[in-house]
């Protein structure tokens, strides 16, 4: 049965180049495109797993609102707001 599958896909592969060609491309396209994205959602669930207790680890972020525009988000924050957190919130251990 697998022989047989195998010949009529060689026979139809060799048939219509053009049709062949385009869905091998699509394929492989489609494949690399997955790729990618599994890597980078890998990359960021271990974003903070090199640190020793990566899970006592947190981000600041900020949001900036514009006048007349849209908010913008960043994790980008000046340090001085990282002292005040810190003075702030006594549960904090250590910034960096």
């Amino acid at each position: 049965m697998f022989q047989t599958n195998l010949r009529l896909a060689w026979r139809s592969l060799r048939k219509s180049k053009l049709i062949s060609a385009i869905n091998i491309l699509g394929l492989a396209t489609g494949l690399a495109a997955a790729m990618l994205m599994m890597l980078w959602v890998q990359n960021e669930l271990i974003y903070d797993k090199g640190y020793k207790d990566y899970h006592r680890t947190y981000l600041l972020a900020n949001t900036s609102f514009p006048v007349g525009g849209e908010p913008v988000a960043t994790d980008q924050v000046s340090y001085i707001l990282g002292q005040l957190s810190e003075a702030q919130n006594p549960s904090i251990e250590k910034l960096t």
